[in-house]
């Protein structure tokens, strides 16, 4: 029997995942299945369970994906002492802004012990990982010392979940960005030592 590579389950795994999210955006949270998952990719539903045991772990690790997207975007959107939150949206839109799979995870996680975890639980690592940056900011004289960091970085999460709503009620892309763009500029503004 061949030997299988680290690199070749990592790719298998990135595959998964891509298959996931496609399937998760599309049919929402509830109504996807791994069958469908593992048909996306040309797998057997025995081959997908030998790399995810459920549903809860694959979107537990869209999710942290989507938290790592959000933690680069922040790092790039802040080159020297600049801010640039165009910069931030369109990384975040690269890597995660799908409004279809926020709100039908989040319209089932009251209903859902595990998926009501998984979101608890990425969001407390989103304000962690914000907040830290924030401080990072300070020590580097970009952010004013006195702000608040814990919540701005709610603040921020907010702005960007309230906006993945507001795009599956009917905001179109160009105004979520649009505000999402106006409104992280204006905190910011008023907490940078210097100008944007």
């Amino acid at each position: 029997m061949p030997k299988v590579t680290l690199e070749y389950k990592e790719l298998v795994r990135t595959r998964i995942l891509e298959s996931a999210h496609r399937v998760f955006s599309q049919k929402g949270y509830r109504e996807a299945t791994m069958d469908e998952i593992a048909e996306g990719l040309g797998l057997s539903k025995a081959a997908l369970y030998r790399y995810y045991q459920s549903k809860e772990e694959l979107f537990r690790e869209i999710l942290e994906l989507f938290i790592r997207a959000t933690a680069k975007a922040l790092r790039e959107s802040f080159k020297g002492s600049r801010f640039d939150p165009e910069t931030f949206f369109r990384i975040i839109e690269k890597w995660g802004w799908t409004p279809n799979l926020f709100f039908s995870a989040a319209s089932e996680a009251p209903r859902n012990r595990k998926l009501r975890k998984i979101f608890s639980d990425g969001y407390k690592t989103a304000v962690d990982m914000v907040e830290t940056f924030i401080e990072e900011l300070k020590i580097r004289g970009i952010i004013k010392e006195g702000a608040n960091s814990r919540l701005i970085a709610m603040g921020a999460i907010a702005i960007q979940d309230g906006l993945l709503i507001g795009e599956v009620v009917g905001l179109s892309r160009q105004e979520t960005r649009n505000a999402f763009v106006d409104t992280i500029q204006a905190i910011f503004s008023g907490l940078l030592v210097g100008t944007i």
